[in-house]
Order: structure tokens, then C-alpha cells, then sequence
């Protein structure tokens, strides 16, 4: 798997973080997070509200219409200029 090593220090610039938390997300949803094998609360985002450039770092999920992606605490997920959802595995991160 890729992990986009040039890809991570660009999308995690703290404006980006705070664009994304301040327009795009919902609120709160259980969850369960694999690696803590229980449920958590998560944040919520909407993918559609999401902007090229924009970050959301795990545990998330981002909802759309087709889709809902689920962001482990590994890994960072951004929005690319065609508004896909490229995950990215956060340095130091096995």
C-alpha cells in the first residue's frame, strides 16, 4: 500500500484541518474501531461539503451519497482536486 509520504505534510496544514471541521462536519456517531475492539464515539463529516485540499484525520467518517468511508486513527484522509478521498498513512505509523 502507498503511503503518500509527500501527500501527508501538504493536506495536514492547520487551516486545512480547521476548513474541514468547520464546514464539513455533522457531528458525532458510534462506531467500532477494529484496533481498540470496541465502539467509540467518531467524528462525522459530509464528503460532499468536503473542498480539494481539505483533511480529516482518524478515527472519522466521511459520509456521501454512495458511500461512507471509515478513517482508522492510522490514517489521514484527503480531498484531491477531483474531489476523490485519498487515504494517507500518518508518518510513524505501522
Amino acid at each position: 500500500m502507498k503511503t503518500y509520504k509527500k501527500l501527508y505534510p501538504r493536506i495536514c496544514a492547520w487551516e486545512t484541518l480547521e476548513i474541514a471541521y468547520r464546514h464539513a462536519r455533522k457531528g458525532k456517531r458510534r462506531a467500532y474501531l477494529p484496533e481498540r475492539m470496541t465502539f467509540a464515539d467518531v467524528d462525522v463529516y459530509d464528503g460532499h461539503r468536503l473542498q480539494a485540499g481539505n483533511v480529516v484525520e482518524g478515527p472519522a467518517l466521511v459520509e456521501r451519497i454512495d458511500t461512507t468511508i471509515f478513517v482508522t486513527r492510522v490514517f489521514v484522509a484527503g480531498i484531491d482536486a477531483h474531489g476523490s478521498c485519498r487515504l494517507a498513512r500518518r508518518e510513524g505509523q505501522a
